[in-house]
């Protein structure tokens, strides 16, 4: 009994971590929702969506990681016309079911998204120009 104790606190330890993940579920709020599964997530914005990387949380609830951003536009979409994505870094954190989020398109110094509150399990307030 005396050897579990360790064992369990060690266990508990490597749970808080850095390793955690963003918990899967659907997360809203005003002007985005974010559907986190276990091998990534996908965004919807307003104008634009895009896909993340899985959402790995430091020890602090924080969370930096790469993925694409593709921009929307009102009216009709062309018949040869294709989706031209960006690279882009979603950089936020998490305490306990709010996150906030913010989108960095390009190398950093580009134009950004955000930030946005979003709660698990609450609702997407989107307004979608197409």
């Amino acid at each position: 009994m005396i050897l579990l104790i360790p064992l369990l606190f060690s266990a508990a330890m490597l749970g808080t971590g850095q390793g955690d993940r963003v918990a899967s579920g659907e997360w809203g709020g005003r002007g985005a929702r974010l559907a986190v599964r276990d091998d990534g997530a996908s965004l919807e914005l307003d104008c634009a969506h895009g896909s993340l990387e899985v959402l790995s949380l430091d020890k602090d609830g924080r969370f930096d990681v790469a993925g694409r951003l593709v921009r929307e536009h009102g009216g009709p979409i062309g018949k040869d016309e294709t989706e031209s994505s960006a690279p882009a870094r979603y950089r936020g954190s998490v305490e306990g079911e709010t996150m906030t989020l913010t989108v960095i398109v390009g190398d950093g110094a580009g134009e950004t998204a955000g930030p946005f509150e979003l709660t698990l399990g609450g609702r997407s307030r989107l307004m979608k120009c197409r």
